[in-house]
């Protein structure tokens, strides 16, 4: 079995992600020449090699060039994925993360999960990072993914309700039921998209299991000055390994 295995150490975010996935050996290359193809608007996927306290991985720069963004709620989502050239898996995955998304949406602001709309984690970024996510892990054979604690961080976050405590509402109602803990660097470490991937894609929450590790890759965000890298470090993939 082929397992992927996520540590959040600094907690996770879908470019952080993508990242990862892509210093894990995942063909983010294909993924960019294939992504524009799949969406409504133009994308780039900038992977850039980078160090951050002493630890060398990937960042990757997702750029979206939308002139008029929509404000898309759940059914165009899943729209856009109905008429993408994806593999059915794929827009399986893709479409269970973004019903979390809108359900914890509609739960935390106490509205009808048609009447959500994705402004506040930027549709567009989200389309890339959700997809493209699903996307790395079907290419790379993923058959299994597990997680460690997910950091959230500390202190407060600015949304566009006002400024508030970490985690922000949603991340909080999307890590429901799993390992957390405050992680070593303050402010928003884990952020909505990041923890809806995490929760639709992984099977188990907490200690490492046992494996023979092929592939270590480290996923960098683009926060700069923490005391310890804003990093998500990733296991993949894992060849033979017993999970229970």
């Amino acid at each position: 079995m082929r397992v992927a295995h996520f540590d959040p150490f600094s907690g996770a975010s879908g470019d952080m992600i993508l990242a990862a996935l892509a210093d894990a050996g995942a063909d983010v290359g294909g993924l960019s020449a294939s992504i524009g193809r799949m969406l409504p608007f133009d994308v780039e996927l900038g992977p850039e090699r980078t160090k951050g306290r002493g630890i060398t991985g990937t960042r990757i720069d997702v750029r979206v060039r939308e002139d008029h963004p929509p404000h898309r709620g759940l059914a165009d989502m899943l729209a856009i994925l109905d008429a993408a050239d994806i593999p059915e898996p794929v827009a399986e995955a893709a479409a269970r993360t973004f019903r979390e998304l809108a359900g914890t949406e509609a739960s935390v602001h106490g509205v009808p999960v048609e009447k959500v709309h994705f402004h506040e984690i930027g549709a567009g970024d989200t389309l890339v990072d959700v997809i493209g996510a699903h996307w790395l892990l079907h290419s790379m054979g993923i058959e299994r993914a597990t997680s460690g604690p997910v950091a959230v961080g500390s202190g407060t976050v600015a949304i566009s309700h006002g400024v508030m405590p970490v985690p922000a509402p949603a991340t909080a109602k999307l890590l429901e039921g799993l390992p957390v803990r405050q992680g070593p660097n303050e402010g928003e470490l884990t952020t909505p998209t990041g923890a809806a991937i995490l929760r639709t894609v992984c099977s188990s929450f907490g200690e490492l299991p046992p494996m023979t590790v092929s592939r270590v890759g480290y996923g960098f965000g683009t926060r700069e000055g923490s005391a310890a890298p804003n990093a998500l470090r990733k296991r993949s993939p894992i060849a033979s390994a017993r999970c229970c």
